[in-house]
């Protein structure tokens, strides 16, 4: 969705305010989402961020509920936050007068309010200034009366915050990983410690009508896979449900961007991300292995998005000693590949494969699933088109079900499927996954391992199949 100006013929000029003053008032930062699309009769809706938030927060909410409402809806920094001004003052009723000035300042008369935390009390004090300019109040975890004995943590958070020390931070990433390596003495939450993590666009192919009335189905591949991978059983799912279905590539795979960082939130922040910008309300995921624990993670933290979850041979209990084994030896022998000489893709194949078969590591037979990672690259040169350096770096993040989801439910329809031969998916961790998961079930199919849709593809189908239906 693209951001654009409220203009102020599509909304009242508001008379002055009689009942308070916006001498001291501060210009906001702020960003709206739609305006083309949206009900110029209905007052827009306004979204405050909590205490150290940012409007950018909002951003996936944002564009949700300009598709679900047809309103126009306008993202706010409050001020010491973001992009907007740093003051000596920093109470109430001084967020309020900013919040009535950018009301002014947008022609607003009328307008429907969400807040969160501290942006929550904010917007409260707002409506009882000038109750006349609320059209709705939504307020979300504060309330006017007591206050949460965790909210005395904020003052450690910060102290740490203010002593941190960027002089020698000379990219943005590099500072991040500063600043989270200090925040960690005080903050254990892996999900809050990514509240800042920035979505990329990820490439994507449709299977069917691009239509998606009806919920379409995501399919997210494993690690060092790509949507190639699924080509056939995304035809077949396509074919027999009449539903859309979108196979992707994630980040650091494929054809979708590299970056440095390489996390399940980060993954999951991603995907949601490819469902706002298609306009998907909800949508029925099926993810493999890292991808079924993207999945996972998407499900428990925006579970609005999911309206149905499979996850193949992956558990957010157990990890597979052979995971721990395995790849990180893999992705070293990856990385030592040499393609000097290699003209076509062809050929580079064939340097790759006669690597991977020579370490020992990779059967020739078993080699094909490997081998669609090389390619062309941007540099115009043939490799890998993985990032084999960031899942390097990050594979304990990959091994590892983000711990910061305890306590986190998705009560919506979730089918675990695992390869009778394999040992990603133990039967003993079905109690545990019904933590999260409590209406999940758990089949198995016979003699196949890890990679279940592509070993028994018929049977496979039939399962995801009877479930989608």
């Amino acid at each position: 969705m693209a951001v654009c100006v409220i203009r102020k013929s599509r909304f009242q000029i508001i008379p002055k305010f009689p009942l308070y003053s916006i001498r001291t008032a501060v210009k906001l930062s702020y960003k709206i989402f739609g305006e083309s699309e949206v009900d110029p009769d209905d007052p827009p809706i306004f979204l405050f961020h909590d205490l150290l938030g940012t409007k950018k927060h909002w951003d996936s909410f944002g564009k949700t509920m300009v598709n679900m409402t047809k309103r126009s809806v306008v993202a706010v920094d409050l001020r010491n936050h973001g992009d907007s001004p740093h003051v000596s003052s920093h109470k109430y009723e001084d967020m309020a007068e900013d919040i009535f000035k950018l009301f002014k300042k947008l022609s607003v008369d009328k307008a429907s309010i969400v807040g969160h935390g501290m942006g929550g009390r904010a917007s409260m004090c707002v409506s009882l200034i000038a109750p006349e300019k609320v059209a709705g109040l939504l307020i979300l975890d504060i309330s006017p009366v007591s206050t949460c004995k965790h909210l005395e943590e904020f003052t450690k958070i910060l102290a740490i915050i203010k002593d941190i020390n960027f002089k020698e931070q000379k990219k943005i990433c590099t500072a991040k990983r500063h600043a989270k390596k200090k925040l960690k003495s005080i903050i254990h939450d892996d999900t809050l410690m990514n509240v800042s993590r920035s979505a990329v666009d990820l490439a994507y192919k449709v299977h069917g009508n691009e239509n998606y009335n009806v919920a379409p189905v995501i399919v997210i591949h494993g690690l060092l896979g790509m949507k190639k991978n699924w080509e056939s059983v995304s035809k077949s799912i396509n074919e027999s449900t009449n539903k859309a279905v979108i196979a992707v590539d994630v980040r650091n795979h494929g054809e979708s961007p590299h970056t440095e960082s390489h996390t399940y939130p980060e993954l999951a922040s991603d995907i949601s991300q490819l469902i706002s910008k298609l306009s998907i309300k909800s949508s029925h995921v099926i993810g493999h292995s890292m991808g079924g624990r993207t999945g996972m993670v998407l499900a428990l933290t925006e579970p609005a998005k999911v309206a149905s979850l499979i996850v193949v041979d992956i558990s957010p209990v157990s990890t597979a000693g052979i995971l721990n084994d395995f790849f990180p030896k893999l992705i070293e022998v990856m990385k030592a590949v040499n393609y000097k000489g290699a003209d076509n893709i062809s050929k580079a194949r064939s340097i790759a494969k006669e690597h991977l078969v020579k370490s020992g590591l990779v059967k020739a037979e078993s080699s094909g699933f490997l081998l669609i990672n090389v390619g062309l690259r941007p540099d115009g040169s043939y490799g890998w088109l993985c990032n084999l350096n960031a899942l390097n770096k990050h594979f304990p993040d990959i091994a590892t079900f983000p711990s910061g989801l305890d306590g986190k439910q998705y009560s919506g329809p979730t089918l675990f499927i695992g390869g009778e031969e394999s040992n990603y998916l133990p039967r003993q961790d079905l109690p545990g996954i019904k933590k999260y998961f409590p209406n999940a079930k758990l089949e198995y199919v016979k003699d196949v391992g890890h990679n279940v849709h592509a070993e028994d593809p018929n049977a496979f189908l039939k399962i995801v199949l009877r479930f989608l239906s």
